[in-house]
């Protein structure tokens, strides 16, 4: 069987400036394993040329879409193609995560050697690795949403300093997270229903009922996610949308019992 490729999911929300100033997605667009596809939400010229100058996959269909219906775009779109396998990976990135190109590889090479089907890495919020972020976390319960009325976080993080390498954790920010194809098509990818927020806890927690497997925690891989966390501000949009998906989640798998 040939090696597994990497397919790199990068989804712009008016991220554009973020995308062109990162010299490490065009580093890791040369690697010979990884296509690095731009997913443009809003239709940028800017970002459009950006990606013909370097060779970048570029796609602008169906604008002002959600995070999952995006990648499932994504997805699709290498399927058909780009010759995406069930044996090849498939990557969620942020376009304000910086990574390096040797850290891509690391992180291939680690992968390539166990059998496991969804990975994170360590993100940190600043560039000298000091101040973590919280990307890894417990599933949330009933109970969380009286965290939320009280303005409490709604779900723990995982201690990160205590996981040892290749921990197993319930769930993983879809800022940076690693799918192995076959599984991202066995649970028919991400759940449209949900509209930015708790996409990725939907899909791990389908994942883990589906495999009996978590989300494996790659302690030391490490990468920089400066994200902008709008769904703090409760007079906000963002955080209707996370309300609205947090009561879906809860509704779908916690009340319901929605199965895979």
């Amino acid at each position: 069987m040939d090696a597994p490729r990497l397919f790199i999911s990068v989804v712009s929300h008016n991220h554009e400036a973020l995308i062109l100033d990162n010299k490490d997605i065009i580093q890791i667009s040369k690697l010979d394993f990884a296509t690095v596809v731009i997913k443009d939400n809003c239709q940028n010229l800017l970002l459009e040329d950006f990606c013909k100058e370097h060779d970048l996959i570029y796609l602008d269909d169906n604008p002002n879409s959600g995070f999952g219906q995006n990648n499932n775009l994504v997805f699709k779109h290498c399927q058909k193609h780009l010759g995406l396998r069930g044996n090849d990976l498939f990557l969620l990135m942020n376009p304000d995560v910086q990574i390096s190109s040797q850290m891509i590889c690391s992180m291939y090479e680690q992968i390539n050697c166990h059998n496991e089907m969804l990975w994170s890495i360590d993100l940190y919020k600043d560039n000298q690795f000091t101040r973590s972020d919280d990307s890894v976390r417990y599933f949330p319960t009933i109970f969380s949403l009286f965290k939320m009325i009280s303005l409490q976080p709604v779900t723990k993080p995982y201690i990160k300093a205590e996981l040892i390498d290749k921990a197993k954790v319930d769930w993983a920010a879809g800022s940076f997270l690693l799918i192995k194809a076959e599984a991202f098509l066995r649970l028919d990818g991400f759940d449209e229903r949900f509209f930015m927020y708790y996409e990725d806890v939907d899909f791990c927690y389908r994942f883990q009922q589906c495999y009996g497997q978590k989300v494996h925690f790659l302690k030391h891989i490490k990468a920089v996610h400066k994200g902008a966390f709008n769904n703090r501000n409760i007079f906000s949009t963002h955080f209707r949308w996370y309300l609205m998906s947090l009561f879906r989640f809860c509704f779908y798998h916690l009340i319901k019992g929605r199965k895979v």
